[in-house]
Parts: C-alpha cells; sequence; structure tokens
C-alpha cells in the first residue's frame, strides 16, 4: 500500500464531485489535514491509506450504498426536515 500523491488527492475530489472540506469530511479528517496531505507536505497515515482502499472497493462494487458515505447537502436536507417535521407535531401535542 503506497502513499497517494497529491494528484490522486485531486482526483479523489474531482472524480466524486467533492471540494476540500467536503472532501476532508468524506474521510473523516479536519480540512487543514486534507489540505497538507493533497499539497503533498504530510503522508496519511496506515489506517487513512486503507480507508482509501475500502472506500474505493466500496464505490467499486456498491456505488448505491458508496452514494451513502458521500457528504451531501440531501442529506442535510432530510436532517433538517425531519427536525421540523417533529417540531411541527410535537407543537400541536401540548403536554
Amino acid at each position: 500500500m503506497t502513499a497517494p500523491t497529491s494528484n490522486q488527492f485531486t482526483h479523489l475530489m474531482t472524480r466524486l464531485g467533492l471540494d476540500e472540506p467536503s472532501a476532508a469530511d468524506y474521510l473523516g479528517v479536519p480540512v487543514f489535514t486534507f489540505r497538507k496531505w493533497a499539497s503533498g507536505e504530510r503522508t496519511p497515515s496506515a489506517a487513512v491509506l486503507r480507508l482509501l482502499d475500502v472506500l474505493g472497493t466500496i464505490e467499486a462494487l456498491a456505488p448505491a450504498l458508496h452514494a451513502g458515505f458521500l457528504p451531501s447537502q440531501s442529506r442535510h436536507v432530510k436532517k433538517s426536515r425531519l427536525k421540523r417535521s417533529t417540531d411541527s407535531v410535537m407543537s400541536q401535542n401540548p403536554v
């Protein structure tokens, strides 16, 4: 397992349609850390390299499942809709 190059991080972002903050969220790291990896200033740990391998395998074998790992606006919208619907139900049922 070799360390990804900055081009591989750029390719990951392009392929998945992610900006730096979303790519960092996808990998579960701070944006600062992701930028250092993408610039080649730092090398990801073995655990991160393994995570990239696993996510790549899931992306290839089960794209629909992989889509659930991607940070997206639609997931945030669903959460806020759920909260609003819960709030409105609670306001209709006084205690």
